[in-house]
């Protein structure tokens, strides 16, 4: 019989197997870089009091893993710690069980902000208190053949690489109306930035020099591999966090925020980041977030040569204080990136 219980170091080689068995990209370097990043989130200021983890166990086999991860939110003003589910995986003979892994977690937390894709995922955590809100925006752009559902001759492939280059600098060609640097790190200019936005908008995590620097510094699994500052002399307009994967070059963007309603700011930084990922020989750029007032309109990210995708990430919330879940259910109320939540912790 399969029963839940709290995780222990022992379980470690137990839940190793697990993910083997659970994911198809299973190769060796994948198993030991998720490991890294639970040991990675073990760092977390929050870890010590508020990460949670959990297996399903039968006998002396560990068929199901789930874990809570800890974050600071501000809602309507107030500090608050929300948990996301992490890495929820059950073994394929034991999927009606898995209802008891996500049972734990809402049983055990007091606030929940999570954003998922996978269908049976999403009707769990509804049917466990979870409120939707809205749907992420998704939005891919190939840079190279590379990553065309199409195989082609080398002759036509160097034709249409050709051809996406000329199409790219066209659409990405523009002046910038202010500055925008490199940046070497997140400096004390990155917490007047965060008040400043938070004090205007009711729904956000809580993106401090302090968290920033844990998220995308050396130590994170997810070291930026570009910080883009949108400046006037030396007020930080907006930011974009830029990373390009090692394996398969993807650029990635995980963080566009810019004051309140200067979308002229997150166009120009999205433009200079498309820029940036053709340099580097990134292959192709994906971008993910939640359309709100910090960060760029759907239709200017469009107009920047980037297609939107059906397959979209759904936020959704559940909060203990009922004035807190009124506000947080408004999806108007959020300002909210990919990369600020557990969806994007498992990316390369």
């Amino acid at each position: 019989m399969a029963v839940v219980r709290e995780f222990e170091p022992a379980d470690l080689d137990g839940v190793k197997e697990l993910r083997a068995r659970a994911f198809w990209h299973a190769t060796p370097e994948r198993l030991e870089r998720d490991a890294s990043i639970w040991r990675w989130l073990e760092t977390h200021p929050l870890a010590a009091e508020h990460l949670h983890r959990w297996v399903l166990v039968d006998g002396d086999r560990i068929v199901g893993f789930l874990g809570a991860i800890p974050q600071y939110y501000r809602i309507a003003g107030r500090r608050v710690v929300a948990h996301a589910p992490g890495e929820y995986m059950v073994d394929s003979n034991y999927g009606f069980h898995a209802v008891l892994l996500m049972r734990a977690f809402f049983r055990t937390v007091e606030n929940c902000v999570t954003c998922d894709w996978h269908p049976e995922v999403l009707r769990v955590q509804g049917w466990l208190g979870a409120t939707d809100v809205v749907d992420l925006e998704a939005f891919t752009k190939p840079l190279t053949t590379a990553k065309l559902p199409v195989s082609l001759p080398r002759p036509v492939g160097a034709v249409v690489n050709l051809g996406l280059r000329v199409v790219d600098s066209i659409l990405t060609t523009g002046r910038d109306r202010f500055e925008i640097k490199v940046l070497d790190d997140f400096d004390d200019r990155f917490d007047r930035f965060f008040e400043a936005v938070s004090s205007q908008v009711p729904c956000i995590p809580e993106k401090d020099v302090a968290f920033l620097r844990w998220r995308y510094g050396e130590s994170s699994p997810h070291t930026a591999s570009a910080i883009l500052a949108a400046l006037d002399g030396d007020d930080l307009l907006g930011y974009a966090v830029l990373r390009v994967t090692p394996t398969d070059r993807a650029g990635l963007m995980p963080d566009v925020t810019v004051l309140p309603g200067r979308h002229d700011v997150a166009r120009e930084l999205v433009r200079a980041a498309a820029r940036y990922f053709r340099r580097a020989g990134a292959t192709v750029i994906w971008y993910r977030f939640l359309a709100s007032p910090v960060g760029p309109r759907p239709s200017d990210v469009r107009r920047l040569g980037l297609i939107p995708r059906k397959r979209r990430p759904r936020l959704q919330v559940k909060f203990a204080d009922p004035e807190l879940h009124q506000m947080a259910v408004n999806a108007a109320n959020w300002a909210f990136s990919y990369g600020d939540e557990e969806v994007g912790f498992w990316d390369e």
